[in-house]
């Protein structure tokens, strides 16, 4: 079984310098007997399409790792209970307590929950699940990220709607870093481990939630995801469209938000230091480039790369976590998202724009999203491009004022959660 589906990728990967290392690796992971086997996938169900009002009345969410706002995934959670909260939906979280998690955030949580638990370390097990579900009933309990279903025991699964909320789907993400060659034992291991986990929970779904799109196409084509699925995309609070014009405080200013323990985020800011950086300050000389967000276990990688460039330290700027962070990407001119590898959230390039901050970004930052290259922003996927699109946007002006105004234009009429959940519950309501 689990060969089966690793064949489904091989083919995928035979033009890579470094085939032989993937597919003995990925072989010899699949088979040392470390991984469960995924349960066989479930036939198609039927259906019924609610054309009505929703019914939705109690959500659980389970996850493995605590969904802290700091990331962009725990952001979404968050984001999509609050939603929740505001159409009276009751919502309870079962989640692990993930390392160095901000217990600052529980108290917001907690006045949008009807229940929460937080369990530490071994306690995320499948019992400490089941006697907190009780004897309550739910109308579906959404698992989230893929190691969360390892709790998930098929008497809960048999007696309840779950759907699973795939976040990113990793096997895609891991697949596209090694396609593009950068492929390493470490690498391998994680793909693997990635399609094995994503397997074990579309098993036990009746259901699934995607981020984009191309996730969706994705697990369909390899993944042989053939359930109900909706697509709940990274959406924003309206709430943050407030900051919108709020004046620049640092003029020839880019700046860019990650978590920097996701190695994308890091990925992108060596390629844009080593790139981009140095040609455009020879060209504007008090440009500055600002970094934003927080690092726990990437931290050594992340100091040891701004490190090189201590030679540019003035032009160069760590500022590290930030309570607001909205209100820290207003003070700058414009936004980058330089992303070369990873599935995705898309969730930045939303902030920006309902900030209305423009951005120059790669095809991959804004995959799925319905931007308009030079009109909601400007799309750079070379060096050199990249270089020109920086420099024009920070020079002129009134090209800052249209692709703000169109970008917040669209983004507040289409991808806030306010114009969104209501259609989220509907379709919700006819898994």
């Amino acid at each position: 079984m689990k060969i089966d589906y690793f064949l489904r990728f091989r083919d995928q990967f035979s033009s890579i310098k470094s085939f032989n290392l993937f597919d003995t690796q990925a072989r010899r992971f699949i088979n040392s007997g470390h991984f469960e086997n995924p349960a066989k996938i479930k036939k198609p169900l039927k259906y019924i399409n609610i054309q009505s009002a929703h019914k939705l009345k109690s959500l659980l969410f389970v996850t493995g790792v605590f969904p802290d706002i700091i990331h962009g995934g725990g952001l979404r959670i968050y984001d999509f209970i609050s939603a929740l909260n505001e159409k009276n939906i009751n919502v309870d979280l079962f989640t692990a307590a993930s390392a160095q998690y901000s217990k600052n955030i529980i108290p917001s949580y907690k006045c949008k929950l009807r229940r929460m638990k937080i369990a530490e370390g071994a306690d995320f097990n499948s019992r400490e699940l089941e006697t907190f579900i009780g004897r309550k009933k739910f109308d579906y309990i959404i698992v989230v990220w893929p190691l969360t279903a390892s709790i998930i025991s098929p008497n809960l699964s048999e007696k309840n709607k779950i759907i699973f909320d795939f976040i990113e789907c990793t096997t895609k993400r891991t697949m596209m870093d090694i396609l593009m060659g950068r492929i390493t034992i470490k690498k391998v291991k994680f793909f693997v481990e990635s399609l094995l986990w994503e397997l074990k929970a579309i098993s036990i779904a009746k259901g699934f939630i995607f981020t984009t799109r191309e996730d969706k196409l994705f697990a369909k084509k390899y993944l042989n995801v053939i359930q109900k699925n909706i697509i709940v995309p990274s959406y924003i609070n309206s709430s943050f469209s407030k900051l919108k014009n709020k004046n620049v405080e640092k003029s020839n200013s880019v700046c860019f938000i990650g978590n920097y323990d996701h190695y994308p985020n890091i990925d992108a800011i060596e390629w844009y230091l080593k790139k981009i950086h140095i040609n455009v300050l020879k060209r504007i000389p008090t440009y500055k480039f600002y970094i934003i967000g927080s690092v726990n276990s990437n931290s050594k990688r992340l100091h040891k790369l701004l490190s090189k460039y201590k030679n540019f330290s003035n032009s160069i700027i760590y500022v590290g976590f930030v309570k607001e962070a909205n209100e820290e990407i207003s003070k700058y001119q414009i936004a980058v998202s330089p992303l070369i590898t990873g599935a995705g959230f898309r969730g930045k390039l939303i902030q920006y724009s309902i900030l209305s901050k423009p951005t120059v970004a790669t095809s991959i930052s804004c995959a799925g999203l319905p931007f308009k290259p030079g009109e909601h922003i400007l799309i750079a996927d070379d060096a050199q491009t990249f270089i020109k699109s920086v420099i024009n946007l920070l020079k002129d002006q009134s090209l800052q004022k249209k692709i703000s105004k169109k970008s917040y234009d669209l983004i507040s009429s289409k991808y806030t959660w306010e114009s969104n959940i209501d259609r989220i519950m509907l379709e919700l309501s006819s898994i």
